[in-house]
């Protein structure tokens, strides 16, 4: 039987513990990434403002037709389902611009 050496098993177990305990090394970010990353972030702050401008008129436009839909049963529940889509849609991009402020946030 052949004599295991104390002193490389030793040292072969301490670098790998220092190895899985040991802090990250960072580097610069490149300067494209950051610009990439602030482009990123004045598109996403520019649809914050406009969808929900565009989504309050387009509810205000289906809500005037549907005042004028003369008490026409199905156009009025048309006009309804059009609403409720333009909030869903609204509310999905609201989700979406956070998922991505996440994901942008993480690489920041």
């Amino acid at each position: 039987m052949k004599r295991l050496n104390l002193k490389k098993y030793f040292v072969g177990n301490a670098s790998v513990i220092a190895l899985l305990f040991s802090g990250r090394a960072y580097a610069d970010t490149p300067e494209e990434v950051n610009q990439l990353i602030n482009l990123l972030t004045d598109i996403l702050n520019w649809i914050l403002l406009i969808v929900p401008i565009a989504a309050g008129l387009m509810i205000g436009y289906q809500s005037l037709m549907k005042i004028m839909a003369d008490n026409d049963g199905a156009e009025i529940a048309d006009r309804n389902k059009r609403i409720k889509t333009i909030l869903v849609s609204a509310v999905v991009a609201f989700i979406g611009v956070g998922i991505v402020r996440v994901v942008v946030g993480y690489f920041n």
